[in-house]
């Protein structure tokens, strides 16, 4: 109940309490134990993210069964796409794909009929759909010249709408309720097109009749086909084979393919039930991490630094990886609820209606997955963060993190270095050589150049004689001898310093304990009730041992020894021993946060929230000039509001005493705050009724009522 109290009302809203009227070096010690602190229960922290990071890992791998997959998606393929006869990819132009339809494609299909009962993979509903996507004749500028120009995008502007066939047979459809097919030289394909669902049983006539009707033909820009598949020896997975081929305006196709392989029956057996169990695990995990994080924000809002929790690396991280988390769920959830899956399999073995659902289903399960293993990817970086539990894994990342600036300014060299040969290489090589072909392209070939795998050297020289051989000879000097070796020289320099520093620091600490002993110590304090936290422990010794832990020289022991005093119901020595080494730290980290505060001009609450993450804003040069200048001007105008107002006091205590002001020069002058010299005064002063004028504009006396009245409106005797 404390621990959930603790965790509610956040000990560092107890810090900031604890850190009011305290001194300097109080302040410094709680800061330090408040780290401490910190750094002792990332233990913890590091335990429930390697927990949460293996339940989730082993909900991905039970739902997607990688190796199933495999075996499966590579059946396929060596069916249908690899075939000695005619192979898929080996597609270069209309012929070719012409072939490839009557020969191994008809014949493969044939054999994945549900009609047969030695194929492995059945075709559902026992029917294919071939769509086409068609643009329109006189799509762009034919330039003046008497000929028909057909464009090379498919687009809304471009795209045929317009019936084509024998007799108009084919018509137009915006939407064939199928999913989207991504490509290469279009990024995506829409829904729209002509398609026809032809029946396994008469594949071969089927293919045909569409030769022979004009189905593919010059005004063609992609022909998609596409079939779902059921394997049952593989716990009833569904493949959505799709087989796409761009035509291109210069009469190449290009062939792509497809296969989205998922479960439809998610638990049939006790391993898919303790999935089941892992899953309501991961939902409590995200609950939890859900919490805290609202909770975290919470507190900062209350601190005044809700700006800084928002905008904070770490915080940003855990937003998108929630906010994944979340997005899977629900895509997960959505999966689950279609339950007509089963009975459309069912009923759709006895009929020949393509099952578009399975293509919809297919494209969530693709979804969830990608979603997944971005999610994998995010929390393995987010380990990183607790790294600091062990100092001699925590270098590495110390040392990216000292040598960032010199990181900053190889990345800009190398951007404009790559970006130089990248765009070289496109335009000298891109016309003939494919692994040049493209922006992106290109770039995937030069970082696999940087690597160790160039591209081919005689095709380059053939393509460009002069400036092939030139090309790969600086991109060899300039991004693998000297860039590649110089980010390492960075990494390796700023690795040996950390390290060195770590050495030098290890032989002067001294502790009761082996590092390995304090962390399996720590493990056990988290499970025992009413444990003492440091934070806590050091607020005591405040209390009763004030300036104890702010003595130096004192020795681990000396602090054992203290502790059993100051809490006498710790009896176990290995616990004394842990409490003794933590003194010791918050002791050799009360420094740094001494010195800051010493040397902060503000020393209030806004600079000591830096305990709770909050960095400490620096002013660059000029602004701290400014500011100096105003500080000065100000300083300036008070000393003559105060100079104006003894003078304005001189006169009216002269007056009062009846002494001629011409007798007493105005020694200082109100306008500069300098001496100055007496002035002769040649104006007579008329006394009547015992009031002398005052040299000073802003007062006067009134003598018979015996006292002196300012123009700001004071009263003086």
């Amino acid at each position: 109940m404390n621990t959930l109290k603790r965790t509610i009302f956040s000990q560092r809203l107890e810090a900031v309490k604890a850190l009011e009227n305290k001194t300097r070096e109080e302040k410094a010690t709680l800061l330090a134990a408040v780290e401490t602190q910190r750094n002792a229960r990332l233990v913890k922290d590091l335990i429930v993210h390697l927990v949460f990071f293996i339940v989730f890992v082993l909900i991905v791998v039970l739902q997607l069964n990688p190796q199933s997959l495999f075996i499966i998606n590579t059946s396929l393929k060596n069916q249908i796409l690899f075939s000695q006869d005619s192979q898929y990819l080996e597609i270069n132009n209309p012929s070719d794909f012409i072939n490839y339809l009557n020969s191994t494609f008809c014949d493969s299909i044939s054999e994945m009929s549900l009609e047969n009962n030695d194929a492995m993979n059945k075709i559902i509903g026992n029917v294919i759909r071939i769509r086409t996507a068609r643009v329109k004749p006189d799509s762009c500028s034919n330039n003046g010249f008497n000929l028909t120009c057909y464009s090379n995008n498919y687009d809304k502007d471009t795209k045929d709408r317009s019936p084509f066939g024998t007799n108009d047979m084919y018509t137009y459809t915006s939407n064939s309720h199928g999913s989207y097919v991504f490509g290469h030289n279009q990024y995506v394909w829409d829904r729209s097109g002509y398609y026809i669902d032809i029946p396994v049983s008469s594949i071969k006539t089927g293919v045909e009749s569409l030769i022979d009707n004009g189905f593919f033909d010059i005004q063609t820009r992609s022909v998609i086909i596409s079939f779902s598949t059921l394997n049952l020896n593989f716990q009833s997975r569904t493949s959505v084979f799709t087989m796409l081929t761009e035509w291109t305006a210069s009469g190449s196709v290009n062939p792509y393919y497809s296969i989205r392989t998922y479960r439809i029956q998610l638990y049939m057996d006790a391993l898919d039930k303790f999935r089941g169990f892992l899953e309501v695990s991961f939902f409590i995990f995200i609950l939890y991490y859900f919490y805290y994080f609202v909770n975290e924000a919470r507190i900062d809002f209350k601190l005044g630094r809700f700006k800084f929790y928002i905008s904070n690396f770490k915080n940003i991280f855990d937003v998108i990886n929630l906010t994944l988390f979340i997005a899977s769920i629900a895509l997960y959830l959505a999966f689950l609820g279609d339950n007509s899956r089963d009975l459309n399999i069912n009923s759709q073995l006895q009929t020949t209606d393509y099952p578009l659902y399975l293509e919809n289903l297919g494209q969530t399960a693709l979804v969830l997955y990608q979603i997944s293993a971005i999610n994998i990817l995010l929390m393995s970086f987010k380990t990183f963060r607790f790294l600091v539990v062990h100092r001699r894994l925590y270098i590495l990342w110390i040392a990216i993190s000292q040598s960032r600036l010199q990181l900053i300014t190889f990345t800009i060299m190398f951007c404009i270095m790559m970006l130089g040969f990248l765009f070289s290489g496109w335009l000298t090589f891109g016309t003939d050589i494919a692994s040049f072909n493209g922006f992106v392209t290109s770039l995937g070939t030069l970082l696999q150049f940087i690597i160790g795998n160039p591209p081919d050297y005689e095709a380059m020289s053939y393509t460009n004689r002069a400036l092939g051989p030139i090309y790969y000879l600086l991109f060899t000097i300039f991004m693998f001898f000297i860039l590649v070796n110089m980010f390492v020289a960075i990494i390796s320099d700023s690795y040996q310093n950390i390290s060195n520093t770590f050495e030098k620091k290890q032989k002067t600490k001294r502790y009761l304990l082996t590092r390995w002993e304090r962390t399996m110590k720590s493990l056990l304090l988290l499970f025992t009730p009413n444990s003492l936290d440091i934070y806590d422990l050091v607020l005591m010794f405040i209390d009763q041992k004030p300036g104890l832990i702010e003595t130096d020289g004192i020795d681990p022991s000396r602090f054992k020894d203290e502790i059993m005093i100051v809490q006498p119901s710790i009896k176990d020595e290995a616990t004394l021993c842990y409490y003794a080494d933590l003194l010791m730290k918050v002791q050799r980290a009360r420094i740094k946060y001494l010195d800051q505060i010493q040397s902060a001009k503000n020393t209030g609450v806004t600079f000591e929230l830096k305990l709770m993450g909050q960095q400490v804003h620096k002013k660059d040069l000029d602004t701290w000039k400014k500011e100096a200048k105003v500080k000065e001007k100000k300083k300036f105008e008070s000393i003559q509001q105060n100079i104006k107002t003894l003078n304005a006091k001189l006169d009216l205590l002269l007056q009062a005493m009846n002494v001629p002001q011409q007798s007493i020069p105005q020694l200082i002058n109100g306008s500069t705050g300098m001496p100055q010299s007496p002035i002769n005064n040649n104006n007579n002063n008329n006394n009547n009724g015992g009031s002398i004028p005052s040299s000073s504009s802003n007062g006067s006396i009134n003598g018979s009522n015996n006292h002196i009245n300012l123009s700001g409106g004071t009263n003086t005797p």
